[in-house]
């Protein structure tokens, strides 16, 4: 097993799509759809009640900040009030909702994943796929 637990090759992929994002792309999902709208924030306590293994779960997180961090996206780029908070909350939301797999609600994972495959992640569209 991963040790991002038995969806692993799904976190690893989505991570390895992160790094592949131009600044075109993190500014279209920052500007509207990941925003902290109530479907977002109820998604995102959903996962922080997932009963994901602490090992699992703090190599999605810590993996899911350095993505973000080695994005290196200048603030200057994102103007407007929490766009760079978004980006990097969306990155670990989906990276944990991806680790969950089945663990986390429909809903949910919908939420948290369907900016991510609206805008050319595979790994998100092979996710929301799945949910038939």
């Amino acid at each position: 097993m991963s040790r991002y637990g038995h969806e692993g090759a799904a976190v690893s992929a989505f991570l390895a799509e992160v790094a592949q994002q131009d600044i075109a792309t993190w500014q279209a999902l920052s500007d509207g759809p990941l925003d902290s709208t109530e479907q977002m924030v109820d998604a995102a306590d959903a996962i922080t009640r997932l009963p994901l293994s602490a090992p699992v779960r703090t190599a999605v997180t810590s993996d899911a900040a350095r993505a973000y961090v080695d994005l290196a996206l200048d603030p200057a780029d994102f103007p407007g009030l929490f766009r760079l908070g978004n980006v990097r909350d969306g990155i670990e939301s989906a990276a944990v909702a991806l680790a969950a797999g089945d663990s986390l609600d429909r809903v949910h994972r919908e939420t948290l994943l369907r900016p991510f495959a609206d805008a050319g992640f595979a790994s998100a569209q092979a996710a929301l796929a799945d949910l038939g």
